[in-house]
């Protein structure tokens, strides 16, 4: 298709929404919405006793209803995904690291956005006693076994795809067999 025009419809805190004109292959104008946000990661942390940290969140998207994920946030301004990463930990579950490997990305839907989700493994965690969590965040720290949490992600208990992404690339990639 042809890019004709765009201009923005709503622009957000966090999100930009965007409607762009185009032409199709017959010449018929197309108006496509975009949604613009703000990179982000989130991170599969694992203890020295080979369980998976977790949090277990309200989400308001969902209707407020309880979701048990990874540690996730977006990308500062001059911070690296690295960065982020590590912060994040420490800023959702109070575990401290400076072991951060990025395992992949992925857009979490193209067709309408360009939300872009970067993925990291923690380990040699350190705990931290105090977390700083955003005021509208109310967040539940998990360490699950490595066993229950794929037996979780196998039924379907782990419903983010940041997180089913993570595991999965973690047992195809990482897990000694």
């Amino acid at each position: 298709m042809k890019f004709i025009e765009s201009h923005v419809v709503y622009k957000g805190k966090r999100v930009i929404l965007e409607e762009a004109t185009y032409l199709d292959k017959k010449n018929n104008k197309q108006v496509m919405e975009h949604v613009y946000v703000k990179p982000a990661v989130a991170i599969l942390a694992i203890t020295d006793q080979g369980n998976f940290v977790f949090i277990e969140e309200r989400r308001t998207a969902i209707n407020n209803q309880k979701i048990l994920e990874m540690p996730a946030g977006l990308v500062e301004e001059n911070e690296s995904f690295k960065e982020a990463a590590i912060r994040e930990l420490r800023e959702e579950t109070g575990y401290v690291t400076d072991n951060v490997e990025f395992l992949t990305s992925y857009y979490s839907s193209c067709g309408f956005t360009n939300e872009k989700l970067y993925i990291f493994l923690a380990s040699n965690l350190r705990e931290k006693v105090s977390r700083n969590l955003d005021d509208a965040e109310e967040i539940n720290v998990k360490e699950i076994k490595k066993k229950d949490v794929f037996n979780m992600l196998k039924k379907g208990d782990i419903c983010n795809v940041s997180s089913k992404v993570a595991l999965m690339w973690y047992k195809l990639f990482k897990e000694e067999c």
